[in-house]
């Protein structure tokens, strides 16, 4: 039996902070998400952009808030 492997809230803000996007540890999804549509300049917004277009095309299970997230990111 394969396990598929679950992109969850701590997967997301630690691909952000790897990035350096300035979230802090202990930040939800949804703080993420309000912390760079406050802070992020347009040349950041891209690469989360494509970053997120690019999670949400591969395979594998992500979690309801994650996915939405990336889906927010990607507008």
């Amino acid at each position: 039996m394969m396990l598929a492997d679950l992109f969850d809230e701590d997967d997301f803000r630690d691909s952000l902070i790897k990035m350096g996007v300035g979230v802090s540890s202990n930040m939800s999804v949804e703080e993420c998400v309000a912390f760079i549509n406050e802070n992020a300049d347009a040349e950041v917004r891209l690469v989360l952009k494509v970053w997120a277009q690019e999670r949400l095309m591969e395979a594998g299970l992500l979690q309801p808030e994650v996915k939405e997230a990336l889906e927010i990111l990607c507008e």
